[in-house]
């Protein structure tokens, strides 16, 4: 990502973490958090349709991009083709958004393979946090995840999210060591 002069991290369980680190010192990466690997047992309960969320597709995709970089406050480039339409519009890709009197508020997306579903992208735009936004557009995801087949959610939590998905049913399983480089002027660790 160097050459492209975007931000990037190697993010490695603990248990590989002295290997893992002499790799990132390679690309001039050192330890900047680490992240909480938490999962999720899904159950008929989480299949509920999720009011003020709806699935975002490909004609979304500025929509979810902008209210994604908003959440993250930086500059949607830095998602790159991460929210193409045609990456909207993959089968296992479902990508959420809540909205609040018809104004896109949070995002997520799930990524599904056969039972298993990953969490990506809970974030909520910063004049709607704490109305509850981001938690409904995570349920939104193991809603569909459930309805499509999936049984276990995983995700990396956030020091924002980590107690959203504690309420939500998620667990520590593990924790990961984020290798990111630091630059002067960047924002705070941990968005």
């Amino acid at each position: 990502m160097d050459g492209y002069g975007l931000p990037w991290s190697l993010q490695a369980p603990v248990s590989v973490a002295a290997g893992a680190a002499e790799v990132a010192a390679s690309y001039g990466l050192t330890v900047g958090s680490t992240a909480p690997v938490m999962a999720k047992r899904l159950v008929r309960a989480d299949a509920v349709p999720v009011p003020g969320t709806r699935r975002a597709r490909g004609n979304d995709s500025s929509t979810y991009l902008h209210t994604l970089a908003e959440g993250f406050e930086c500059l949607p480039q830095l998602f790159g083709g991460l929210c193409e339409g045609q990456v909207l519009d993959q089968p296992t890709i479902r990508a959420f958004l809540a909205e609040k009197d018809g104004v896109p508020s949070a995002t997520a997306l799930g990524v599904q393979v056969r039972e298993l579903t990953g969490v990506f992208n809970v974030t909520v735009r910063p004049r709607f946090r704490g109305g509850g936004h981001g938690g409904a557009a995570a349920a939104a995801v193991l809603a569909d995840a459930y309805r499509s087949g999936a049984r276990t959610a995983l995700l990396t939590a956030r020091p924002r999210g980590y107690d959203l998905f504690r309420r939500m049913g998620f667990v520590q399983i593990d924790t990961w060591v984020v290798f990111e480089r630091h630059r002067a002027g960047a924002g705070p660790a941990g968005r």
